[in-house]
């Protein structure tokens, strides 16, 4: 559909939309859906090496190897557990997770998908249903005020549904911060957006009520507890 040359000729990088995805955008669109959504899995997948394979007996790297698994989510309702390998979806072959989460993009939401599983050495099929990510935890998007670190910042309870607007691990729970505003403290402080903010002066944080009523008590001096892309990070702030 487009293509980048320096000359403006032909001879370039191409670059093209598959029809099967366009086809899925379009059906959401005649839905009246604002945003597009993928279907929710409940299972974070990591490709297949060369020593992943040869220890789970497979003959060649292929397929999406099931890292973790939500509890009560699709995937495990269908059977599928950690260690296992997904290696097709209704037939066509996946060669790594993002082929997997493409072709079960394209099956389409509300509908079920057929995949091929090796477990043990040995291959099943399991049906999963396609469906949006559920909103398990109202969201209860607060911006915060006051003397603060946090200043500035707008916080939102995660749920599978948010981590997908926000394209991270679904399994993640707890209060992520959704915004910053330019210029607050939260900014000078570096909080971004997608930090989730796991304890505050050695409380537990698991709403954006809890957030608040911490911050009410203003120490003056604070202990945060951040986890940012994986990472949790410690920082003591005035």
């Amino acid at each position: 559909t487009a293509i980048f040359s320096k000359g403006g000729g032909s001879n370039g990088i191409g670059f093209a939309i598959p029809a099967n995805l366009v086809r899925v955008f379009v059906a959401a669109a005649e839905r009246g859906d604002a945003s597009f959504q993928r279907p929710y899995i409940g299972a974070t997948f990591d490709p297949v090496t060369s020593d992943v394979a040869e220890a789970l007996g497979l003959h060649r790297a292929r397929g999406a190897l099931v890292v973790s698994v939500v509890k009560g989510g699709p995937a495990e309702k269908a059977g599928i557990e950690p260690g296992q390998v997904v290696t097709a979806v209704n037939g066509f072959e996946v060669e790594h997770p993002d082929a997997l989460g493409y072709r079960l993009t394209t099956a389409g939401i509300g509908k079920s998908a057929e995949l091929t599983v090796m477990d043990k050495g040995k291959e099943k099929k399991v049906t999963i249903a396609l469906d949006t990510a559920p909103e398990t935890a109202p969201r209860d998007e607060r911006l915060l005020e006051g003397r603060n670190p946090f200043a500035g910042a707008t916080v939102a309870n995660l749920s599978p549904k948010l981590a997908d607007e926000l394209r991270m691990p679904s399994q993640v729970t707890g209060v992520v911060i959704t915004d910053v505003k330019r210029g607050s403290p939260a900014y000078r402080v570096g909080f971004q957006p997608k930090d989730v903010i796991l304890s505050l002066n050695g409380a537990d944080i698991g709403s954006t009520a809890a957030v608040e009523r911490a911050l009410d008590d203003n120490p003056g001096f604070w202990r945060v507890e951040i986890l940012r892309d994986g990472q949790r990070i410690r920082q003591f702030l005035r």
